[in-house]
This record gives C-alpha cells, sequence and structure tokens, in this order.
C-alpha cells in the first residue's frame, strides 16, 4: 500500500516535483530581482559555474562587488521581455507579485525554466535545501508544504553527515577506477563500500586519521 511518506514529492497544489541534478556550467541564467534574494541566488548560479545576467531598478552591494569582479553582469532597470533571449534558467525574486508573475509568464511562453522565489506553486524549477560534504549533496525540499520543516531536516543530517562522509567520497572517487576494476559487479562494489563503513572508516576520518583511512580502502580494493 501506498502512503504519504513514499508517494512522489509535490507541490501544495499536487503538482508533481522530480528531483534533478543539472550541470549549469556555461548556462545564461537570467536573475530578474536585485535585493537580498536575489543577490543569494545569484551568487549560488555563479558559484555553479553559470553565466548569470541580474536585472533590476535596485542593485544590492554584494550584486554590485560580484559585478566589479566580472562574476556576473548587472543591468539596473526594470525586467523586459528582451532580456530572456538566450536564457535557459530565469529566477523571479522581485518580491513585487505583479513583475514576478509578468517573469513567469514570460518564461513559460518562451519554454525557459523558472524559478519564482516568493510562490511555489508559480515555479517550474524549485531550489532544495542542501547539505554538501566534498562531492556528497543531499538535497531536502518539502515543495513548498513547509519551509520551516526543510529547515530542521537540513540541520538533522548536517549534525548526522559530518565532514569525515565527504572525505570518504572523496577517497572513493578518486580510487573510482581501482573499485571498478576490483570489483566489476555494481553489487559487489556497494558491499565493498559496506564493509569499510562497518569496518569503522568513518570514525578514522572523523580523528583526522587519513592514512590509516586510506590503508583501509587499499585492502579493500585489494580484497577483489
Amino acid at each position: 500500500m501506498t502512503t504519504a511518506a513514499d508517494t512522489p514529492a509535490r507541490t501544495p497544489g499536487g503538482r508533481p516535483l522530480t528531483p534533478l541534478l543539472i550541470d549549469l556550467s556555461g548556462w545564461r541564467v537570467l536573475v530578474v530581482g536585485g535585493g537580498p534574494i536575489g543577490a543569494r541566488r545569484a551568487a549560488s548560479l555563479v558559484e555553479a559555474g553559470a553565466d548569470v545576467h541580474v536585472v533590476s531598478p535596485q542593485i544590492d552591494g554584494s550584486l554590485a562587488e560580484l559585478a566589479r569582479t566580472g562574476a556576473l553582469t548587472v543591468a539596473a532597470r526594470p525586467f523586459e521581455r528582451g532580456d530572456l533571449a538566450g536564457a535557459r534558467l530565469v529566477v523571479a525574486a522581485t518580491g513585487d507579485r505583479a513583475v514576478d508573475d509578468e517573469v513567469r509568464d514570460a518564461s513559460a511562453q518562451a519554454g525557459v525554466l523558472c524559478n519564482v522565489a516568493a510562490d511555489v506553486e508559480a515555479c517550474s524549477v524549485v531550489f532544495p535545501s542542501r547539505v554538501q560534504r566534498g562531492p556528497l549533496s543531499i538535497a531536502i525540499s518539502t515543495g513548498g508544504a513547509s519551509p520551516a520543516l526543510s529547515v530542521r531536516a537540513r540541520e538533522l543530517i548536517e549534525n548526522a553527515i559530518g565532514p569525515e562522509w565527504g572525505e570518504l567520497a572523496a577517497l572513493l572517487e578518486a580510487s573510482r577506477e581501482r573499485l571498478r576494476s576490483s570489483f566489476p559487479d555494481a553489487a559487489a562494489r556497494r558491499d565493498a563500500v559496506d564493509r569499510l563503513l562497518d569496518v569503522g572508516v568513518l570514525d578514522l576520518l572523523s580523528r583526522g586519521r587519513r592514512e590509516e583511512a586510506s590503508r583501509l580502502l587499499d585492502e579493500a580494493l585489494g580484497a577483489g
């Protein structure tokens, strides 16, 4: 029997949401809104490698500094539909419902993905909360049902999944080809990683004993 615990993620209005991890490198992304929310979103998109362009009559100081360094471009004026040219993703973060709706409608007509910061039901893309531990990325979202619950879930995961998980992920990434060679079968590779966890590799990494953790990994790879 299907329960609420295992049904697909949905917005409060019932629209289904599909979790994705997307490489935004080189994507032209338009951010409409130069306040604190737009500034935070723009900064995260720059970090993701996107080609970010911000349009807003008012520009936050942090955005102006990013523009000064060439990390993004800004246009200090109201949104125009022509701003969508070449964009593959749009973020509407003006705080003005009428403007955000105009951006959303223009994006839909142009076939461009759109996130509306203040209205999850208006989004074709939702940015989740995230816990990052090196190569390990964990996304959390309630689809707008309860942002406070997302925050609590993120805090619990941050406490449970420490930096040592990222270190182990980086070690496994560096040994990926050796792991595939030692264990050609995917199920066997999972078993090998499970054995590493069972013998305390995370505990070693959490205590800074990286050489011992690496030796355990070498032994696991040699076991194939």
